[in-house]
């Protein structure tokens, strides 16, 4: 194989695998000039090192301008987007030349099979936040942002933190509540009003709901603060907020969703004579209640308020055999140990299979037992 030129040059070049080879030296003036010059006759396919002494001298009387490399013509300039002839395939790749892809009715209508008309109303009728996702360019497939799973939650949504008088046995002091106006509730309890624990409430509320389109609340400097976890949250999933005008509570509804639970906490713990170092175990109780029974909002229009915010029918029959606060039998053990008498403190969500409760021993630490190790009610 060799590389045919003009005047009758050529470059012998020889293969190794896939590859070409040719040899190559650092030519002097003369053979430069050799080179680029028109004047130069060879005869047949001689290479280059094959001229001869006659030659040479002959090229001594040319222009000696010629011999100024920076006045020396381009022979040939080679495009670096010219297609390329290869005997072996390149191995298919899935690098991109963008970072993000164009979201335009085009190409939607291309890759779907769409008019541009049908691909123009499905870009104004549906959401593309998923395209932001990506901060390189795109070298294969990857898994979206996780906060692309969740959902968006439609309507307005308030926040406030609820305080209370005593500390429950492991240090909470307060609790972060998450209210709509249909009646649903979140609470998230801490042990001290700072970026630290009132911020990934947030993550919490998103973890398990959704994403609010829209969030009322006050003007708390853990929460509206430039570096808080709470408005870094509120940013990256990209929640419209509002924050309430001081003292005016009329504009934050959480502040009458917590007055409202507050009412039905403390006339549970008149009722059953619960001491208040349990706060918190009640709060839930009351507010796992709230979530999965009608109220009389008319925002609720007949249904539980968590049907209405998760779309999904709740169950209740975890909260259909006992009663806060009442007397109840478990088995220590797995089962296989005696009974033991305790006090029933609610659903216990997180801990265990379902069916699974909170349980006030004698030694006055609760504890989770299931059904399995449950033997009846205590009147």
């Amino acid at each position: 194989m060799m590389i045919c030129m003009k005047l009758g040059l050529f470059i012998p070049l020889r293969s190794r695998g896939t590859k070409l080879l040719f040899g190559k030296r650092a030519p002097t003036n003369l053979k430069r000039a050799t080179i680029l010059s028109s004047q130069v006759k060879c005869h047949g396919n001689r290479p280059l090192c094959n001229l001869g002494n006659s030659q040479r001298n002959e090229m001594r009387s040319l222009d000696p301008v010629q011999h100024n490399l920076k006045q020396w013509p381009v022979v040939q300039q080679i495009n670096a987007t010219a297609d390329r002839f290869q005997d072996v395939p390149v191995r298919p790749s899935f690098v991109s030349t963008e970072r993000h892809s164009k979201v335009t009715a085009e190409n939607l209508s291309e890759r779907l099979g769409l008019s541009i008309g049908r691909a123009r109303a499905t870009l104004h009728a549906t959401l593309q936040r998923g395209t932001k996702s990506a901060i390189m360019p795109l070298a294969r497939r990857y898994r979206a942002d996780r906060i692309f799973e969740r959902p968006r939650l439609k309507g307005k949504f308030s926040t406030d933190t609820a305080y209370f008088k005593r500390t429950f046995l492991q240090g909470n002091t307060a609790s972060q509540v998450y209210f709509h106006k249909c009646g649903s509730y979140s609470c998230h309890h801490l042990q001290k009003v700072n970026d630290a624990k009132v911020g990934p409430t947030l993550n919490k509320f998103i973890s398990k709901y959704g994403i609010p389109e829209h969030l009322t609340m006050d003007g708390a400097s853990v929460q509206i603060g430039r570096k808080t976890t709470f408005m870094d949250t509120i940013c990256r999933c990209n929640i419209d907020h509002h924050i309430s005008k001081p003292y005016t509570p009329k504009e934050n509804p959480a502040e009458g969703g917590i007055r409202e639970f507050k009412r039905r906490y403390y006339r549970l713990i008149i009722k059953h004579g619960i001491p208040e170092r349990l706060w918190d175990f009640v709060l839930d109780y009351v507010v796992d209640r709230m979530n999965v029974t009608v109220n009389y909002s008319k925002y609720s229009d007949g249904r539980v308020p968590l049907e209405i915010i998760t779309g999904i029918t709740p169950e209740i029959t975890e909260y259909l055999d006992f009663t806060i606060y009442g007397w109840v039998f478990f088995c220590s053990d797995g089962g296989l140990g005696v009974n033991h008498i305790g006090r029933w403190l609610g659903v216990s969500h997180r801990v265990g299979p379902m069916m699974t409760y909170w349980v006030l021993p004698n030694s006055g630490i609760p504890i989770s037992v299931d059904t399995g190790n449950q033997r009846g009610t205590a009147d």
